[in-house]
């Protein structure tokens, strides 16, 4: 699974700022998935899973995130 995670894979080099989360370093992921157009976060950080959805990118947790991809 990893390996075909990393396939798809896309390095990003963030240029919009966000300051959603009282957390710096969640701001920064949310920055990565704006500027890297993502589906999805996939995260165990219950701030970021607070927010559920952040500019129509979905926050799921690993379980969630298996559990939609096998459905697709």
């Amino acid at each position: 699974m990893i390996r075909a995670i990393q396939a798809l894979a896309l390095m990003v080099e963030p240029h919009s700022q966000v300051s959603m989360c009282r957390d710096e370093n969640d701001n920064r992921v949310l920055e990565c998935a704006i500027d890297g157009q993502a589906d999805f976060i996939v995260s165990g950080d219950t701030d970021l899973l607070e927010l559920q959805t952040f500019q129509g990118i979905a926050i799921l947790t690993v379980r969630d995130f298996l559990n939609r991809i096998e459905n697709m």
